[in-house]
């Protein structure tokens, strides 16, 4: 699976932006171990990174990043965002 996260107005200040840990996981993990307290025992080292991101920009990334919604209490706009998936169609 490959993803296409465009934000349509500026986020990662502001307006809520993507976090993802700085690893690339090779399974399909159920729902109870991506909680946070899981997957800090999963990968206990691997960084969480978040982009700040202007209008139009883009973030192109594999089924294998694990991310979410980077928020903090001092983005107060809403985010507004395009999201495309691409699924290979099996053999």
């Amino acid at each position: 699976m490959c993803t296409l996260w465009l934000p349509l107005v500026d986020c990662g200040n502001r307006a809520p932006s993507l976090e993802w840990l700085a690893v690339e996981e090779p399974v399909l993990l159920p729902p109870d171990q991506l909680v946070d307290a899981a997957l800090r025992q999963r990968h206990p080292v691997a960084p969480r990174v978040h982009a700040v991101l202007a209008a139009g920009d883009a973030l192109v990334f594999g089924g294998g990043l694990l991310h979410r919604t980077h928020v903090t209490p001092a983005m107060t706009q809403p985010r507004i965002s395009l999201e495309l998936r691409w699924v290979p169609t099996p053999a």
